[in-house]
């Protein structure tokens, strides 16, 4: 995230306080309330994107490069320059073959990076196996370069991140589907860090339909260079941040208490209320598209430092499922599922410098 992003950090008020039983709150020790934003604007005026967005799912924006993800048989990622949106090509095609994957890939379950000029997405399949896409070769001619493709334990595995030199972030459900397991894998076993074991004791209660394993849901992103891991939890009113190789670990609380596992089950998983519906990080921190749960509440996009400290609020006056922020060309683009709309909102006014 941009440091430009009228850096008035110093006047964020924030509160912190601690939870203690982590069976009952899927939350670390240290909570940060984010009560105030040093800005918050209502965006109102939103420019419809005139590119096809027919069975598009989610949004990405890498390098001032606007990625579709989309169930096409042409291939599930298209790739647009911004901001003059030229098409740059298409890949990943469905299939068993090399270099094909059996479901499109929601962006939460990508990771990007750049490897000798090369930009590279990693991404898991249902398959058990790890990719490493090279993206300029596959924009030339369409097809799907692989740097690699790991076979990896499948079992219940929700969530895999490749961290380099042979290591691997994973979360899966435990065998009763009541709990989670957050670990890192490599070749000579499986480790679990301190703040990864906190948040694997959430619980949530037996049920009938066997479904409130979806309260516990979250999106993840893992910022490499710093290597830490943020997991905004789709059901609940927080988000935590922990550091992979260290004991750094806090919780945002977005409302004024952290919700407690019990509570928003006490409904069943028909009752469950999502809260947060995107995650993406940047470079000097990340941000979520987060509503209060109830129906037809407006969304905002709301940013974070790696301190944890709130940066901004933009309140959005239509619907949007994903979002993300060309920091290049300051813009904000949101796109909503149910109606296939694509919408680009000028922020320059917020953000004062480029990437």
């Amino acid at each position: 995230m941009k440091k430009a992003v009228l850096a008035l950090l110093s006047i964020a008020i924030i509160s912190g306080c601690r939870q203690n039983d982590p069976a009952s709150f899927m939350a670390f020790r240290d909570v940060i309330q984010a009560k105030e934003f040093p800005v918050k604007v209502t965006l109102k005026n939103a420019e419809k994107v005139p590119i096809s967005t027919i069975g598009a799912k989610d949004i990405r924006i890498q390098d001032s490069l606007l990625f579709i993800a989309a169930n096409r048989d042409s291939g599930f990622i298209s790739i647009f320059s911004l901001p003059s949106l030229e098409r740059k090509g298409s890949f990943i095609k469905k299939g068993n073959g090399p270099g094909e994957l059996l479901f499109f890939p929601f962006f939460s379950n990508v990771s990007f990076c750049n490897e000798g000029g090369n930009m590279i997405i990693s991404l898991f399949d249902a398959r058990g196996k790890s990719f490493n896409f090279y993206v300029n070769e596959s924009m030339k001619d369409g097809t799907s370069c692989i740097s690699s493709g790991i076979q990896l334990p499948s079992a219940q595995i929700m969530t895999c991140y490749d961290l380099g030199n042979g290591r691997f972030f994973c979360r899966s459900l435990s065998g009763n589907m009541d709990a989670q397991r957050r670990y890192i894998h490599e070749e000579t076993g499986d480790i679990e860090t301190q703040a990864m074991g906190r948040l694997n004791k959430a619980v949530v209660p037996k049920s009938s339909d066997g479904l409130l394993f979806n309260a516990l849901s979250s999106f993840t992103q893992i910022n490499h260079e710093k290597m830490i891991a943020v997991e905004a939890s789709t059901m609940m009113n927080t988000i935590n941040v922990y550091k992979i190789d260290s004991l750094f670990a806090k919780t945002i609380c977005i409302g004024k208490k952290v919700d407690k596992i019990k509570d928003i089950c006490k409904d069943g998983a028909a009752g469950l209320k999502q809260k947060n519906f995107d995650l993406k990080t940047y470079e000097n921190g990340f941000g979520v598209l987060n509503s209060d749960g109830e129906s037809n509440s407006p969304k905002s996009v709301l940013l974070f430092d790696w301190e944890c400290r709130p940066v901004a609020k933009f309140e959005l006056t239509n619907a949007a499922s994903a979002f993300d922020i060309d920091w290049i060309n300051h813009a904000l683009y949101t796109y909503d599922m149910a109606s296939e709309t694509l919408l680009k909102y000028d922020i320059s006014d917020y953000i004062t410098t480029k990437q």
